[in-house]
């Protein structure tokens, strides 16, 4: 029962980290859509993928919790403590910060007209808020893959805490990034449209 539980959460977190870098590359690439028509379906697809990020760290957070119910706590303490956590947080920040926005970007472009994106849609397909939870996904996929090869165990904060440290370092530097391609991909449009009206 042990390894079945093991093998299914570390298949899933294994799962999660391809599919977020996959998901992360895909949400940094929507500001570069040509059309509201081309944004439209790109956006539809990244439902996809937010539900994909969200079944798969649910289904290692189950095995988690059935871990420890019949194994002892040296061998579940760590990933109910660090893993699970990383992992219902990337579900939280996909869920209450990228969902509302994707829905609102494909009400928005559910016109599938063939024009150029304007500035406000585009400031939408790399608000910060959209796109950095993919990319934080995939950088706590990461930390939850490096807990499983090398697990603190027995477990204490203290072997835990730099780590996460890093990641949530790293977490927060990518939505500082991703909010300054927002306000550089807006002055560059905006640049690009005074020029082409002078």
């Amino acid at each position: 029962m042990y390894s079945i539980l093991t093998g299914i959460e570390q298949g899933a977190l294994l799962l999660l980290l391809i599919m977020s870098l996959i998901a992360s590359n895909k949400a940094s690439k929507l500001i570069y859509s040509r059309t509201e028509k081309e944004l439209y379906h790109k956006a539809r697809k990244m439902k996809f993928w937010a539900i994909s990020l969200t079944i798969l760290p649910l289904i290692a957070i189950a095995t988690d919790i059935i871990l420890a119910t019949v194994a002892h706590p040296l061998i579940w303490m760590d990933r109910l403590l660090l893993r699970a956590p990383l992992a219902l947080l990337t579900v939280v920040l996909i869920w209450r910060l990228s969902m509302p926005r994707l829905r609102l970007l494909v009400k928005r472009t559910a016109g599938q007209s063939e024009r150029t994106l304007d500035i406000a849609r585009r400031r939408h397909a790399s608000c910060g808020a959209l796109v950095a939870p993919f990319t934080i996904t995939s950088v706590f996929a990461l930390g939850n893959f490096y807990f499983i090869i090398s697990p603190p165990a027995p477990f204490q904060w203290l072997g835990a805490i730099l780590p996460l440290i890093i990641l949530f370092a790293l977490g927060a530097l990518l939505w500082i990034y991703q909010s300054y391609r927002n306000q550089k991909a807006t002055v560059s449009i905006e640049g690009s449209l005074n020029t082409d009206s002078i």
